[in-house]
């Protein structure tokens, strides 16, 4: 599938969201998860393409976050018709909105805030017409990235005791939101 544009993003834009404008300055990354009406049934979910954004604050400068998530058309169905791709439409089922959400209702100091949020539906003209455009504005948290998509270089280039403190903060604090969030933990611990 060729890459897919977000309408309405792009460096220099001026997003609005329920409370708020964003300007996005930068963009970090895109990426687009496709598949199949087979994956599609099997694994009960919906293609979809996000970004992430450097955002500002139009009316104050605070910098942030922005994801933006959008429904796409299954793999093989670009050029059916709307109202046939309109039958793809799905409710957001994207965990991050609802997590970031929660963590910033309760007030947790390791996770970022939840600064904006805005729900649309595509009108007939879109990709999916009825489908998600999820856009979310969270805070940005002191510190480095550990890692990335090519991998965890930052983490492992430190010297054993900070890894080691890492380590401890992390399992600290992982248990500490999952159990604020009401989440299974996900994540096995080998010391």
């Amino acid at each position: 599938m060729a890459h897919i544009p977000i309408p309405g993003v792009w460096v220099g834009a001026t997003v609005r969201l329920e409370r708020s404008e964003w300007t996005i300055m930068e963009t970090i990354n895109h990426c687009e998860f496709p598949c199949s009406r087979a994956e599609a049934a099997r694994l009960e979910t919906r293609p979809f393409t996000c970004a992430r954004f450097r955002v500002r604050r139009t009316d104050n400068d605070t910098k942030a976050f922005m994801r933006v998530y959008r429904q796409i058309p299954i793999a093989g169905t670009e050029n059916d018709s709307p109202a046939q791709r309109a039958r793809q439409a799905i409710s957001d089922d994207h965990v991050e909105p609802a997590a970031l959400e929660k963590s910033t209702n309760r007030r947790l100091k390791c996770t970022p805030a939840l600064l904006d949020r805005k729900l649309d539906r595509q009108d007939q003209s879109g990709y999916v017409p009825g489908e998600y455009h999820t856009t979310i504005v969270w805070s940005t948290l002191p510190g480095i990235r550990l890692g990335d998509v090519f991998g965890p270089d930052t983490f492992w280039s430190m010297p054993r005791e900070e890894r080691d403190l890492i380590r401890a903060e992390f399992r600290t604090n992982i248990m500490f939101v999952s159990d604020v969030l009401n989440h299974d933990l996900p994540y096995h611990f080998v010391d």
